[in-house]
């Protein structure tokens, strides 16, 4: 599924933390790895105006640096024995990755959280959720850390569903990658009822209401592990209940997940899984990269 992954760069180190993951994915996929960085032109990157613009020699001159900069990632890659390109564009970052990846077919893009700045802004309101927002295929973000490990192919893959058919957008990034690396598939619901205005309500109804959400994420559950199963899949599947973002973490902690690979909206149809609540969540605060399936436009 994935022949063509590409990797976002600024220049910094807590950027190049997603070249690790992107290798391993990219020599089990054979697939080619192109590493890109935009030159953002000082006038746009500050939003000051003509008296802050470049000559086209300064230009030049940040272009060939950032060259020189990817042929050495490159080199690391190739060396690995990964088919390796660089590309080197001026202009917004978000935007300059956009148009490179609907151009070159790419299938994946990978980045890490944040960039040089040292803020969480590659993934939180900046270029990654642009990026997000704009991109037809998988984002895999990596979150930064200050000892980051070798990354080990996934053992266990986290799936969060919620009974919808757009939360399922994210199941078949999630097969290929378990198919892959012989991953198990962990399928995950939270069930709960609402916490508030429920005082008047006899214990007995709200037992039966906590039964029946939860006969219901089992249920539903069990479907998709056995559609899974029959692709020959290893799928399981478990439920808890409590507010999503909350189980989602948990679960990822007690299974041992390697990935959670999850759809920017889910129930309501509205995108914002991503941008501003679950996925955005769950991007904050999890140890383990997250793979990101953006739904098409006009599902939301």
């Amino acid at each position: 599924m994935y022949r063509h992954i590409l990797v976002p760069l600024d220049g910094s180190l807590l950027a190049e933390q997603a070249l690790p993951l992107a290798k391993m994915l990219a020599a089990r996929f054979a697939a080619t790895v192109t590493l890109f960085q935009a030159i953002v032109p000082i006038r746009e990157h500050l939003h000051m105006g003509h008296e802050a613009a470049e000559t086209p020699e300064q230009i030049e001159l940040r272009r060939s640096r950032a060259a020189t900069y990817l042929e050495k990632a490159r080199a690391d890659m190739i060396a690995a024995g990964i088919t390796t390109k660089a590309e080197v564009r001026v202009g917004a970052a978000a935007t300059a990755i956009l148009e490179f990846a609907e151009s070159a077919g790419v299938d994946m893009i990978t980045m890490s959280t944040h960039g040089r700045t040292g803020l969480l802004q590659w993934a939180y309101g900046s270029v990654a959720d642009k990026v997000l927002q704009g991109s037809h295929v998988p984002l895999l973000l990596v979150r930064v850390s200050d000892k980051p490990a070798a990354p080990q192919p996934p053992k266990r893959i986290l799936v969060p569903l919620d009974g919808s058919a757009l939360a399922e957008l994210a199941l078949d990034p999630a097969q290929s990658l378990a198919a892959a690396f012989d991953s198990e598939v962990l399928l995950f619901r939270s069930w709960d009822i609402p916490a508030t205005g429920l005082d008047e309500i006899p214990v007995s109804v709200l037992d039966a209401w906590q039964k029946s959400a939860r006969s219901d994420a089992e249920e539903y559950l069990a479907s998709v592990v056995h559609r899974l199963q029959e692709q020959g899949l290893r799928a399981r599947a478990e439920t808890q209940e409590g507010a999503p973002v909350e189980s989602i973490l948990e679960e990822a902690t007690a299974s041992a997940a390697s990935l959670i690979v999850m759809s920017t909206h889910g129930r309501s149809g509205v995108t914002r899984w991503v941008l501003g609540t679950t996925a955005d969540r769950v991007l904050r605060s999890s140890s383990v990269p997250v793979l990101l399936m953006r739904a098409p436009r006009r599902a939301a």
